[in-house]
């Protein structure tokens, strides 16, 4: 766990930011990309925004890391976590589900290589 309050120097940054370019170019990308639009027709009767405490998508990590708001590793995976829970928790489908869970797993898989873990 040393490697998660490691401090994110810049070269750590770049591949992080390219991590997220290349995990959006995926096929299923686009259910993890942007925020969820409250104003969506298609979210259903409840409010996301009621199950939903910290919304989460791939952009706005891309941003947090970018803009070095993100300072360590753990918090980089907590709000990278943060996408898939929150997808999971809101979706109905156990497809879907899985299909969060696979995604997150690649793009785990990814930085764990680089970063060991």
């Amino acid at each position: 766990w040393n490697i998660a309050y490691k401090e994110l120097n810049d070269t750590d940054i770049q591949f992080l930011l390219n991590e997220i370019e290349t995990s959006k170019k995926q096929k299923l990308a686009s259910l993890f990309l942007t925020p969820v639009n409250p104003l969506n027709p298609q979210i259903p009767q409840y409010s996301y925004f009621d199950q939903i405490q910290k919304p989460m998508d791939l952009t706005t990590l891309g941003w947090l890391v970018k803009q070095k708001r993100i300072k360590y590793m753990y918090e980089f995976l907590k709000d990278l976590k943060l996408i898939f829970q929150n997808f999971i928790q809101q979706s109905q489908s156990d497809l879907l589900q899985q299909t969060a869970s696979d995604y997150e797993a690649l793009i785990v898989k990814a930085i764990g290589n680089r970063f060991n873990f």
